[in-house]
């Protein structure tokens, strides 16, 4: 599946965030979209267990970190509470985290 996305004003609303001092990626708008979209249908925020289909109550949200030994998946908890800022920085804590094999197993 896939999508092309125009995101002119997205990038303009970055470049204004960056300008007043406060640094996000486009991936941050990324996982806040996709939580806030998780937090609407909530019956896409579930998973599949041996008893049956398990919705959770909680917006958790995985991203990828390249290694050189390979990719690592962190997971942001509660991104749909988070702002962009705080997004941003747990992403960044937990990338750099992985990089330097900091991560316990429990944030991934």
């Amino acid at each position: 599946l896939s999508v092309d996305c125009r995101v002119d004003r997205l990038l303009e609303v970055r470049e204004r965030l960056k300008a007043d001092g406060l640094a996000v990626s486009v991936n941050d708008f990324v996982l806040r979209a996709a939580a806030s979209a998780l937090r609407s249908v909530p019956e896409a925020n579930a998973s599949w267990t041996e008893a049956g289909i398990v919705r959770h109550e909680r917006v958790d949200i995985a991203v990828a970190v390249a290694l050189d030994e390979g990719l690592v998946t962190p997971v942001v908890r509660g991104v749909d509470t988070l702002g962009l800022a705080a997004i941003g920085a747990a992403v960044r804590d937990l990338a750099a985290r992985a990089r330097a094999g900091g991560l316990a197993p429990h944030e991934y």
